[in-house]
């Protein structure tokens, strides 16, 4: 099983390492939301392979599976149980889901999350820019996507309650300014404090 603090520190080391090797490279994909989205995820399936996702897995000692049933990601164990269907042989157990969402409609990512088991969810978003924050909608944008998040985590298990240590793990990209790459920042279920990743 990954824990919430183990993968935020994986995290942190490879988003750190791969920054010190590539800062050029990770700038110029971060200002283009297509380029970003295939450096994290890749653009098909097949891309996957050698995405920021793909490796952190390696490192966490899990197989990744991109692009499950309309998740962005899923890491389970390589040698998991299996559930046969047909020809295909899925996993009996997901150690992690991730979504990813470099846009506004992070709720989507969410819901998708809310539906699914694991013992961990990890929801990856970004603030808005400060420099574009024209309107007091966008300056407490992240914070009322948050409490959103919460809500919405309630509502659910008001309904069918998940199992009592599902974790969920918001890891926030927020850019310090217009030529970096994003900071990182989290919160998670047990704690809504927004708090630096290092």
């Amino acid at each position: 099983m990954v824990s919430a603090r183990r993968f935020r520190k994986v995290f942190i080391g490879q988003w750190n390492e791969e920054l010190h090797c590539d800062h050029d490279a990770i700038l110029n994909a971060y200002q283009d939301d297509k380029r970003w989205t295939a450096y994290m995820l890749g653009n098909k399936k097949k891309d996957f392979p050698g995405t920021f996702f793909d490796r952190l897995a390696g490192r966490l000692g899990q197989e990744a599976l991109p692009q499950r049933q309309r998740l962005d990601i899923v890491y389970c164990t390589v040698r998991s149980q299996n559930i046969r269907h047909t020809e295909r042989i899925r996993p009996a157990r997901l150690n992690v889901i991730i979504e990813h969402e470099n846009g506004e409609d992070v709720e989507e990512e969410m819901w998708k999350m809310l539906m699914w088991r694991s013992p961990l969810k990890v929801l990856v978003l970004y603030d808005w820019p400060p420099w574009r924050a024209t309107t007091k909608r966008r300056q407490n944008w992240l914070e009322d996507k948050l409490t959103t998040f919460f809500d919405m985590r309630h509502e659910v298990d008001t309904l069918w309650p998940e199992a009592a240590k599902t974790t969920y793990l918001f890891l926030v990209g927020r850019p310090p300014h217009r030529s970096a790459p994003p900071v990182w920042w989290y919160c998670d279920s047990s704690n809504r404090e927004l708090r630096r990743l290092r």
